[in-house]
Formats: structure tokens, C-alpha cells, sequence
């Protein structure tokens, strides 16, 4: 764009001398004059428009600057979350926490409070079985008692 404004300033400058020199112009036909006219209105509109273009242009770059900074904080957060999630996906097993089954049924209940069924006298053999494959089995009747 200064090269335009200088390039403008210099054909201006040369116009202005030879029109003070004796009307430069005069040989001109008012075709050929209107025709100048529109150039010059051409080449204004062009310049302008290419100007727009390169603050276009400035504009996009600080939008993809801004845009990858936040597409950077993202991804982050992203990594942050997801580190979070594997955390509580993989439990500790330092302290057999995972080798213990809490089984709580009617089944483990006292005689007194048990009436005679046969899906309760499945969980017994069911606790044996998770006991024979390594697991620690806690029996309760009531949920409560198996808390910490």
C-alpha cells in the first residue's frame, strides 16, 4: 500500500507540472478524459480492496493464533480428565482391596430369622467357590454390618 500511495503521489506530482506547464490535458477528447476518470476510480477502489485484504488476512492470523492457544488449553484439560478417569477405573489392590467380596444375604441370617428356601441354600456353595479362586468372602445378612 505505500508503494501504491508513493506510486500515486509521483504520477500526481508529474500531472500537476505539466498541467501547470499548459494544460496537459487538452488534446484529450472527453471520452479519453472520462475514461482517465474511470481508471483512476478503478484503480482507488483497487487499492482500498486490497488493503482490506491484508487486514482480512492480519485478522485470520490472530484468530488461528487465538484458536490454537485455546484448542491447546483444551486438549490439556482433556489429558488432565481422562489421567483422572484411569485413576478411578484402576482401583488400588496394595491392600487386597479387590480380593475381597462382600456377600450379603437372607441366606447368612440365624435360624431363627430364616424361613427354609432353596435359593438360600445355593449361596453357601456359590461363597465356597468364590473362596476356592482366591477370594476373601465376607457373609452378612445385613448390609450395614458390612460397612467399614
Amino acid at each position: 500500500s505505500f508503494f501504491a500511495e508513493t506510486k500515486g503521489f509521483l504520477v500526481s506530482k508529474t500531472l500537476k507540472r505539466k498541467y501547470s506547464e499548459g494544460n496537459a490535458f487538452s488534446h484529450l477528447s472527453h471520452t479519453e478524459l472520462a475514461q482517465l476518470g474511470n481508471a483512476k476510480k478503478s484503480t482507488e477502489l483497487h487499492l482500498k480492496l486490497v488493503n482490506k485484504i491484508y487486514e482480512i488476512d492480519e485478522q485470520i492470523d490472530q484468530l488461528t493464533k487465538f484458536s490454537g492457544e485455546t484448542q491447546a488449553k483444551f486438549q490439556t484439560a482433556a489429558k488432565s480428565i481422562r489421567e483422572q478417569v484411569s485413576k478411578m477405573e484402576s482401583l488400588r489392590d496394595d491392600s487386597l482391596d479387590n480380593g475381597v467380596v462382600l456377600f450379603c444375604s437372607q441366606a447368612f441370617a440365624t435360624s431363627h430369622e430364616t424361613s427354609s428356601s432353596t435359593s438360600t441354600n445355593v449361596v453357601p456353595t456359590i461363597c465356597n467357590q468364590l473362596e476356592d479362586s482366591g477370594l476373601i468372602v465376607q457373609r452378612s445378612s445385613n448390609p450395614n454390618s458390612l460397612s467399614e
